[in-house]
């Protein structure tokens, strides 16, 4: 297969005096020289065909309409993971036909979707405007562009797709250190670089070792588990004079998804890759058979797995072809560091197949290091090409100073970083403060850790930073804040608790899918609309907008009601202030019983969520199908502080001690959530009690026809059910 995308990150057209196009991405689907998907996440219905054509590109045929507009989705294929920025303006362009005239739906990551216009003659449609949306901006870090065909029916086709942004005049372009990497084109053996007697668990050895390999039913110990091992180094087939690392996959299991794992290829750095950071990745890589594969980051022990994603499928043709990005880490779903790149080599093709690798390569940004800043009012964003230099105290190295703010101009956010060059760069060495500033902690240092792209909230004013970047004695560095004009500190509050009971009455859901009713003894019609988890929902929103990085506290006791049920899982996600759904993570699971339980847990915004007007913790009541109550009270949720939380005291809290006005909830599928306390009138025909006048409740009168009599739907009040209150609904149906 031909290379499939171009990353010209620093090859621009001029578009005027103060601004340049950068290309980030730009893929050809006609190039595809096979039927090879390799598009990452896709949802396609049973009737539908998503594929691709060589010489023509995606080709979608969805015969009929789907229940529901997300029925089939799917992320444009080639777009490298991660390559982007949350809050830079990109424009996408591609070019589609379809056989009819309609409309299919595009966006990032699925979030606020735009309508796309496609006809029987090929278009180039362009999309703007993403980065005033606050739900979409965070869709860079999956580098996912997502469509949905929503209710089309036909065929259409897309060959082309570019990404682009605008630099700003001024903006310094990413330069990159020397390869990491030692022996990455394989031309030293591991017995040459005294590592051939390395073994897999021996982590602080197995970093010295560029490349891993594992191959079902080699090096088996006595679980009968096959273990990594230095990868084979071998000559290349292709070019003798030449070597190669290899890895002679053995036929893979051909049930379950663990299969894609049997056999597997490493690639090592020599030292932590940190996350949010942006490093230079290439290789070359070729197969005996067309293989799809998929990559993920694990430490430094091969097979330590840490995150599912890391540069998104990699498609192995017998010809050679090299991957060439830059590539962000993304943040893994634990502490543990980051050192390896995982290639599952059986995601699709279970064969017994040779995987060949050469000239790998892990670069670093080009920075300089110091001590940097950037800030914001009300009236002035981040100047990322300006940044504030502190100065270095001669007398103690290590230690900077600088301020931040004038007298004309008082700023109440900035980013501290020990890095700086471009954007990137800037970011990548940013810190982020053990608290929040307040009277009690003002001129005193705290600890602090790099979290790239930190943004440290302030009281506006003009302040004197002072970092010092030699670690402390108890381990960490310190910084300190001092404030030489501006607002009051605020001084420490108790933590409150909300002590409102909340009794969630969620109603039965319906079958998740065809697989779920089997287990019931149940056959679902063609039409049947499935169940959600989040068919009956909470929420927990809190005063303000918060932000990826903050540390929070989330407490509450809780139990269920139920005559049957004796435990539920809840689950729960970061959602939007306006409960818009955000990210598959926030607090954990909470498992419900009848018997009442106190929940407390450390809550930290997850990177995920930036720039995305986080604000919000959503619990999905409709994990079980059975209808049953949850109960919720003495609700707490405050800003975490070290100094201050064991005393009673935070610096803020986030929900009001008194009434239900931090609360929401949703009751089954396809209603709209409403504020405690507040939930809508009943309406007129509404029989089934969903909030909204639809055909449903034509639905719901049908069934009670003939049957015991039901107030509810008897929408029309004259005590029988018939089809009187059918032409009831009809005349109130909005």
């Amino acid at each position: 297969m031909k290379k499939l995308f171009t990353l010209l990150a620093l090859l621009t057209c001029f578009l005027g005096a103060n601004a340049e196009e950068v290309v980030d991405v730009e893929v050809d689907y006609t190039a595809y020289d096979s039927d090879v998907w390799n598009g990452g996440y896709r949802q396609v219905p049973d009737a539908t065909t998503l594929e691709i054509i060589p010489g023509v590109g995606i080709h979608v045929d969805n015969p009929e309409a789907p229940a529901n507009n997300w029925d089939l989705q799917f992320q444009l294929p080639a777009i490298p993971t991660a390559s982007f920025d949350s809050d830079t303006e990109y424009t996408v362009t591609f070019k589609i036909k379809a056989s009819v005239d309609g409309t299919i739906e595009g966006g990032f990551s699925g979030s606020n979707n735009q309508q796309i216009a496609v006809s029987t003659s090929e278009q180039e449609v362009v999309l703007t405007g993403l980065k005033d949306n606050p739900t979409a901006q965070y869709w860079a870090k999956s580098g996912a562009f997502m469509i949905q065909s929503g209710n089309f029916v036909g065929e259409y086709w897309i060959s082309y797709v570019k990404i682009t942004h605008e630099q700003a005049a001024g903006e310094k372009p990413v330069t990159w250190k020397d390869n990491m990497i030692v022996n990455g084109d394989a031309e030293k053996s591991w017995e040459e670089l005294n590592l051939a007697d390395v073994t897999y668990t021996e982590t602080d050895k197995t970093i010295g070792i560029c490349a891993w390999g594992k191959a079902k039913g080699t090096n088996v110990d006595d679980t009968n588990t096959s273990n990594p091992f230095p990868a084979d180094i071998e000559e290349d087939p292709t070019d003798p004079s030449n070597h190669v690392f290899v890895v002679h996959g053995a036929p893979a299991d051909t049930e379950g998804d663990a299969s894609a794992w049997d056999n597997q290829f490493w690639i090592m750095s020599p030292k932590e890759l940190k996350v949010g950071t942006q490093y230079y990745i290439s290789f070359r890589y070729r197969a005996t058979e067309v293989a799809n594969t998929n990559t993920q980051e694990h430490s430094a022990q091969p097979s330590d797995y840490l995150m599912y994603q890391c540069l998104g499928d990699i498609n192995f043709t017998t010809e050679w072809q090299t991957f060439d990005s830059p590539v962000e880490i993304v943040t893994p779903q634990n502490d543990r560091p980051i050192y390896s790149i995982a290639f599952n080599l059986n995601a699709q093709n279970k064969n017994a197949i040779d995987f060949y690798f050469d000239d790998l390569s892990i670069k670093e940004m080009d920075v300089e290091e110091g001590c940097f800043a950037v800030a914001k009012s009300d009236n002035s964003d981040y100047n990322y090409n300006a940044p504030i230099e502190f100065e270095e105290d001669p007398r103690e190295p290590g230690v900077f100073t600088g301020t931040v703010g004038t007298s004309d101009e008082w700023v109440n956010e900035v980013i501290i970083s020990t890095t700086s060059g471009n954007k990137k760069a800037f970011l990548a060495g940013a810190i982020k403060p053990a608290s929040s500033l307040n009277a009690s902690n003002v001129e005193t240092w705290l600890g602090y850790t790099e979290v790239n792209g930190y943004k440290y909230q302030l009281p506006a004013g003009v302040w004197e930073i002072v970092v010092d970047t030699n670690p402390a004695e108890e381990g960490g560095h310190l910084v300190m804040f001092t404030q030489i004009e501006g607002e009051t500190l605020s001084e420490p509050v108790d933590i409150t608790t909300n002590e409102s009971e909340l009794a969630i009455e969620g109603v039965e859901r319906n079958y998740l899918n065809a697989d779920e009713a089997a287990a019931d003894g149940v056959e679902l019609p063609e039409d049947y609309a499935v169940g959600y988890a989040w068919d009956n929902q909470f929420w927990i929103v809190s005063d303000r907008v918060l932000q990826a990085g903050e540390a929070t506290v989330v407490e509450f006791d809780y139990y269920l009601v139920s005559e049957d049920i004796t435990e539920a899982k809840v689950t729960t996600q970061s959602h939007s202030i306006e409960r818009g759904y955000i990210h598959w993570a926030a607090i954990g699971d909470v498992n419900f019983t009848p018997e009442e339980q106190h929940f407390k847990v450390d809550f930290t915004i997850p990177n995920e969520c930036a720039d995305k007007n986080m604000g919000s913790i959503a619990f999905n009541m409709a994990e079980i199908k059975p209808a049953c109550t949850y109960v919720i009270k003495n609700v707490k949720w405050y800003m975490k502080s070290e100094e201050l939380n064991g005393d009673g005291q935070t610096i803020e809290n986030l929900i009001a001690e008194e009434g239900t006005d931090n609360f929401w909830v949703k009751i089954s599928a396809g209603t709209d959530p409403y504020q405690w306390g507040k939930k809508p009138a009943d309406l007129k025909g509404d029989a089934n009690g969903d909030g909204i006048v639809d055909v449903s409740d034509i639905d719901t009168i049908i069934e009670a026809i003939g049957g015991e009599y039901v107030k509810a739907a008897d929408v029309n009040g004259d005590g029988v059910i018939d089809v009187s209150d059918i032409d009831f609904v009809i005349e109130n149906i909005k």
